[in-house]
C-alpha cells in the first residue's frame, strides 16, 4: 500500500471516529498502524498513555506507538509522546537529558506551549545538570506566548527563586485574573 493512500485512508478514519463506537474505532486506528502509518502509531500512543475509549492504561505499549510513529512518520505527536513519558518515569539524570534533548529538538516545530513547559521545569529545578533560571525563563516565556497560563506561573516561580518577590506577586495575579476572565466568559 502507497503512503498517500494510507495517508488518505487515515484522514477518513479519523474523520469516521467521531461518528463509530469506541471499540470500533480503535480497531479501525490498530488495523492502519498495523499497516505501517505512524500517524496512527501516535493516535494509539496517546489512547494507551491516557486510556481513552475504555483502552486500559499502558505506558509502555504508548510508548511502543510514539516510538514507531517517530520512525515512520516522524510524528511531531510521537516525539511529544516520547519525551512527556521518558520525563514522567525519569529516575536518573541521564533520563532527563534525554527528554530535554526530544523537547528542545521539538520546541520550535511543534508550535505548541507543551515542550516550553517541559524544559522550564527541566532548567528551574536542575533535572538535567544544576539549576538554570536565566534558562527556565526563557522557555516558560516562550510558553506563556501560546497563551498557556502554566507559562506566566513559572515565570512567576522563578520571580520568586530569584528575589523578585512583586514582580511574582504581580505574575501570579494575572494568572488568577485571567483564569476568572476565562471562566466567566465560559459561562
Amino acid at each position: 500500500m502507497t503512503a498517500e493512500k494510507v495517508s488518505a485512508e487515515f484522514d477518513a478514519i479519523i474523520d469516521s471516529l467521531l461518528d463509530a463506537p469506541n471499540e470500533v474505532a480503535v480497531q479501525r486506528v490498530k488495523k492502519l498502524a498495523e499497516r505501517g502509518d505512524g500517524h496512527a502509531h501516535a493516535v494509539l500512543g496517546v489512547v494507551y498513555e491516557t486510556g481513552l475509549y475504555g483502552v486500559d492504561r499502558d505506558e509502555s505499549l504508548a510508548l511502543d506507538h510514539y516510538n514507531k510513529a517517530v520512525v515512520s512518520a516522524r510524528s511531531l505527536e510521537g516525539w511529544l509522546g516520547v519525551a512527556r513519558l521518558t520525563l514522567r518515569h525519569a529516575r536518573h539524570q541521564d533520563d532527563f537529558k534525554t527528554a530535554e534533548r526530544i523537547y528542545a529538538e521539538i520546541g520550535d516545530e511543534a508550535e505548541r506551549a507543551e515542550p516550553w513547559l517541559a524544559l522550564g521545569r527541566i532548567a528551574l529545578y536542575g533535572l538535567s545538570g544544576s539549576p538554570d533560571l536565566r534558562r527556565a525563563r526563557i522557555y516558560f516565556s516562550r510558553a506563556a506566548e501560546f497563551g498557556e497560563p502554566l507559562g506566566l506561573t513559572g515565570i512567576a516561580i522563578v520571580e520568586w527563586k530569584d528575589g523578585r518577590y512583586l514582580r511574582s506577586i504581580c505574575l501570579r495575579s494575572k494568572v488568577v485574573i485571567k483564569s476568572l476572565r476565562r471562566d466567566l466568559a465560559g459561562d
